[in-house]
């Protein structure tokens, strides 16, 4: 069969405009770049999902970062925000079981989680029997006056004693009590 020249005219116009179309769309497919950051999104979800299942869920209760330091019921660790320690001057402190953190040899020790997180305890026979974990009894005592003159401590660590306002004065150390 032959074709007209009308319809080969159509033809071709026909052909112009999809080639026009095809200009417009960059000569291409339509292209979604949104797809490849939902999909992205998407699999970092299920990845964190499965690490956390594997290796963040335990069914293990964990002790608290500074052991067990208490004034009466009263957990003395973490510190408050304002950085004062709970508690009473004369309140009875016991510890079962504590994280030494440095040893003020002859004055004391620290206890607690970490550099902010920490108590003075004055005992004088430091340095011989404190282990890196420790048990006290004890009594909260007020900061003194002259904290750096009476407990005989660095200028950071009056610091800290004064700005607890407290400090634990301590009958008895030994190694920590398993619980």
């Amino acid at each position: 069969m032959s074709t007209t020249t009308k319809e080969r005219k159509a033809e071709k116009k026909s052909e112009d405009r999809k080639d026009e179309d095809r200009k417009d769309d960059g000569g291409e497919k339509k292209r979604r770049p949104w797809i490849k950051w939902v999909l992205g999104a998407v699999l970092l979800v299920v990845i964190a999902i499965v690490a956390f299942a594997v290796l963040g869920g335990s069914s293990k209760k964990k002790a608290p970062p500074s052991g067990s330091l208490k004034a009466g019921k009263q957990q003395l660790l973490p510190l408050s925000p304002s950085g004062k320690l709970p508690g009473k001057p004369g309140q009875k402190v016991i510890a079962k079981s504590e994280k030494v953190l440095t040893i003020v040899r002859g004055k004391g020790f620290w206890v607690g989680g970490s550099k902010v997180d920490r108590v003075f305890v004055r005992y004088p026979p430091a340095g011989r029997n404190v282990s890196p974990q420790v048990s006290i009894q004890g009594e909260l005592k007020p900061a003194p006056t002259n904290v750096k003159k009476s407990l005989g401590l660095s200028t950071v660590d009056t610091a800290k004693v004064t700005a607890e306002g407290l400090y634990i004065e301590a009958s008895k150390v030994g190694p920590a009590q398993k619980p």
